[in-house]
């Protein structure tokens, strides 16, 4: 099933193209909320004191958060702090914290010897506990009590005041299924294409929803300064065989009341390259180059990865900071990034240097463009 849902769209995309666990998952329906939970079967518990057990007599009467994330997982890195976080505000609280990875302790060494992991670490050597709770996205959080699902999300949503919810919510399951953080309406299976536009006072802007419905970069999106102005909610829903067509796109034109003509325009751009005193950041951890764009608490960008290339860190680049930019240090090795980038591009060009040792160069490149138009003129 595709579904679009056009807010936030590069940090979803991301997370849901690099975040994708293994796939022994497939199999196993995904949890939700008031669904019985799995046991808690990990073949090594570290990370926690000599008595750590995750028999049913322990765990009688506590409330779990249970973690599955991975050193390989961009998106693990950004929440990690929140989930040390939600372990520094509950575990004093009787909250047992368990964060599940199906790597070995050597690699998760590897990892906190520069990320710290406050609370217990469970490794599922075999993928069976990943598997019996059909994990499918990196990280998913689950808070249980009494053997039931309370909640599921991803991490980063379980917030303090969710936590507080939860926390003083009495085990009903009509209860429970009426409070869990809110999605978008899903179509059904049979649902050909759902399209759903809305003019909105807060929104993404018609410059953002056309870039991301005609696949392109914002900066590829030339137009009037309206572009900038009108904001919209657009939600596309559909089966399979539902692809973003010509005759889609149209449609949807057609309903935004825009033209779209497509061209090859020259722009301001940047190129990678090595500062003089060389790459500055620490190397990698493992094989899998899995990263991530999201936000920190304070609402800044985070590119994130345990193992990245310069070419990743480029691309990662140019969506935070909405320019081309292409990598030219012909340097193939894997790094270990946990980057806050300043969304002002030439603060950015300042501070990369001393963090890195990469910079950015100015230069000009030819792409390609989309030009809109209003179908009606008189609305300009």
């Amino acid at each position: 099933m595709i579904t679009l849902s056009i807010r936030n769209w590069i940090i979803q995309t991301t997370v849901f193209l690099l975040l994708v666990g293994p796939s022994a998952a497939q199999d196993n329906p995904q949890l939700q909320v008031g669904d019985i939970a799995p046991a808690l079967s990990v073949d090594i518990i570290s990370n926690a004191p000599p008595e750590a057990s995750l028999t049913p007599e322990f765990l009688q009467g506590k409330t779990i958060v249970v973690e599955f994330w991975g050193t390989w997982c961009g998106g693990c890195i950004i929440s990690m702090p929140h989930f040390n976080a939600l372990y520094e505000e509950f575990s004093d609280q009787g909250v047992l914290f368990l964060a599940v990875t199906y790597e070995p302790i050597e690699q998760v060494v590897k990892f906190t010897s520069r990320r710290p992991i406050l609370p217990w670490i469970g490794h599922d050597l075999d993928r069976s506990m990943i598997n019996a709770w059909g994990i499918r996205e990196w990280p998913t959080a689950f808070v249980v009590r009494d053997g039931k699902i309370l909640e599921r999300a991803y991490t980063p949503d379980l917030t303090v005041d969710r936590m507080n919810q939860l926390m003083n919510q009495e085990l009903h399951q009509d209860r429970i299924k009426t409070q869990p953080i809110t999605k978008e309406p899903m179509a059904t299976d049979d649902t050909l294409l759902s399209l759903r536009i809305q003019r909105k006072v807060s929104g993404d802007t018609l410059r953002s929803v056309i870039a991301k419905i005609w696949s392109v970069r914002t900066f590829q999106v030339q137009g009037p300064e309206w572009l900038d102005t009108e904001q919209y909610d657009v939600l596309i829903q559909g089966t399979e065989s539902a692809e973003l067509s010509t005759q889609i796109r149209s449609m949807i034109g057609s309903a935004l009341g825009i033209s779209v003509s497509h061209s090859q325009g020259e722009v301001s751009s940047y190129r990678i390259e090595v500062a003089k005193d060389g790459v500055k950041l620490p190397e990698g951890i493992g094989e899998h180059a899995g990263w991530a764009i999201d936000t920190n608490s304070e609402g800044q960008p985070i590119i994130a990865g345990s193992s990245m290339t310069i070419e990743n860190l480029t691309t990662g680049l140019s969506y935070v900071l909405n320019v081309p930019i292409r990598d030219t240090t012909q340097n193939d090795q894997k790094y270990f990034v946990d980057l806050t980038i300043d969304s002002d591009i030439h603060r950015t060009r300042q501070l990369l240097p001393l963090e890195t040792g990469l910079q950015l160069v100015p230069e000009t490149t030819t792409i390609p463009l989309v030009s809109i138009q209003r179908l009606n003129p008189t609305q300009e």
